[in-house]
């Protein structure tokens, strides 16, 4: 356990206000420094030698903190960094860099040279002294996802969006803005997190299978919050009636002889068979990925324009931050389903989950997450109703601006390297002074830096490649051009 200091008597309970108001009033000469600790309740020595060394600060009783206050700090803004950066240290590599920080800069210490570590006393004393750190576990994000969300590419796409609702007068008519996708289930319950006896050297929870069966569940809802009956996709040839006993009203099963997945054809028939028919009368918009079997097919294509369906295919990588049933559904959706399959094991061990119960769970789950108020969550946090790109946050772009500002740092050294260019602009000459004044401020710090015995990362901007961004698939020549190939 670390290391904590337990207080036992009424020691160092005056406040660090106190302190300074304490010595103001002998600066002053208001008390002499016998009559300020008596009123200010501060130890004579104590206040004779914050005086001799002009110290005002209030610091933890006990020893300090081996890497020393100013060098935690410092610890604290790279960590920063790194997370900024989007490689967040683990608590091995924190241990790690402050052995080595410790060995480089010369800082006695006592942790473990067989190691090469800090121990972990060390670093939970650590995270104590600095609440506004915290052990979390990260999401994973692709590098196409990380670069995707770049805020030129979903400037265009709001542009887009507000063309396409300004021309068919449907900025004030949430009913008509719907958004679908397709989300997996697997058809064996994941272990939940779960009480047991400290010490169990190995904890099992029993499943029904090794793995089950995928279905995908094909979601929408619109702005006002209602959504359409779900559409279940199923591996095999023949529909059986009983699969569809059970599952919430209006919905219906699908069958993909390969897999579990939609296809072009599937998403055909329900275009056709299953969201036309429920749509709001006159022109709607359909926001939707860019998954083939979404934009590729010229009679589908041409079914939603001939039937007033607008669809908008969102920018690639990017459902993450701008598609409402991702934001706001899923999540809760997931989670009820799984834990209505694990109550339905406890009540029938022994038994193996199978398609059979699948509309039982999806019912259940589906009554609890497919409410007005999550639908309406998500399309306000997407900025889509009411209109308003603002709602996306800052966090969104914080790596594809982080590679912009890289980029635009290493085209500046380029620049500065060459001889006979032209004058730099003022803006230039201002990043420039910044980074030299960065330059000398890291020269000055003693010792070697966190930086420099383990450098941050840097991502670099992918190769170009043929750019694909928001489009109006239902457009005219759009359906022309699938058509020809």
């Amino acid at each position: 356990m670390p290391r904590t200091y337990i207080r036992t008597s009424n020691r160092g309970q005056w406040s660090e206000e106190s302190l300074q108001m304490a010595m103001e009033h002998v600066r002053t000469g208001g008390m002499n420094c016998f009559r300020a600790s008596q009123d200010y309740g501060i130890p004579y020595r104590t206040l004779k030698r914050r005086l001799e060394k002009n110290d005002e600060k209030k610091h933890a009783m006990g020893p300090q903190s081996c890497l020393g206050e100013e060098n935690e700090k410092k610890l604290v803004t790279y960590i920063r960094q790194l997370q900024i950066s989007g490689f967040p240290p683990t608590g091995e590599n924190l241990r790690k860099l402050a052995f080595q920080f410790a060995e480089r800069n010369g800082i006695p210490h006592r942790f473990r040279r067989e190691n090469g570590m800090a121990g972990w006393d060390w670093l939970q004393s650590f995270l104590k002294r600095f609440p506004t750190l915290v052990t979390k576990k990260p999401q994973g994000l692709s590098v196409d996802r990380a670069m995707a969300m770049n805020r030129e590419a979903i400037a265009e796409y709001f542009s887009l969006i507000l063309d396409v609702l300004s021309a068919n007068n449907l900025l004030d008519k949430p009913g008509h803005l719907y958004n679908m996708d397709e989300t997996g289930f697997q058809m064996n319950p994941r272990p939940d997190t779960v009480i047991a006896e400290k010490g169990s050297p190995t904890l099992y929870q029993v499943t029904s299978g090794e793995k089950g069966e995928t279905i995908t569940v094909i979601a929408c809802c619109n702005a006002e919050g209602n959504f359409i009956p779900p559409a279940c996709i199923l591996k095999g040839k023949r529909k059986k009636p009983e699969w569809e006993d059970g599952l919430p009203n209006g919905s219906t099963v699908y069958m993909n002889e390969k897999s579990g997945y939609v296809t072009s054809d599937i998403f055909m028939s329900w275009l056709k068979d299953h969201f036309i028919p429920r749509k709001q009368q006159g022109k709607v918009v359909l926001f939707l990925d860019g998954h083939a079997s979404h934009c590729t097919d010229p009679d589908m294509l041409d079914l939603a324009a001939r039937n007033d369906v607008i669809m908008i295919c969102l920018p690639p990588h990017s459902t993450h931050f701008l598609q409402p049933l991702d934001r706001c559904v899923f999540k809760s959706l997931k989670q009820a389903f799984y834990k209505a399959m694990r109550n339905w094991t406890l009540s029938h061990p022994g038994r193996k989950v199978s398609r059979a119960q699948f509309p039982i769970f999806l019912t259940e789950a589906w009554k609890k997450a497919a409410v007005p108020s999550t639908a309406q969550s998500g399309f306000e946090a997407c900025g889509l109703y009411p209109y308003n790109p603002e709602r996306i946050p800052d966090e969104a772009f914080q790596l594809s601006d982080l590679v912009s500002t890289n980029e635009a740092d290493r085209n500046e050294r380029d620049y500065s390297d060459c001889r006979g260019c032209a004058i730099p602009s003022e803006k230039d000459s201002n990043r420039l002074e910044d980074r030299m004044e960065s330059a000398i401020a890291n020269e000055t710090m003693p010792g070697t830096s966190f930086e420099a015995i383990s450098p941050i990362p840097v991502l670099d901007p992918l190769p170009k490649r043929r750019k694909k961004s928001a489009a109006v698939l239902t457009e005219q020549h759009r359906i022309e051009d699938a058509r020809a190939r």
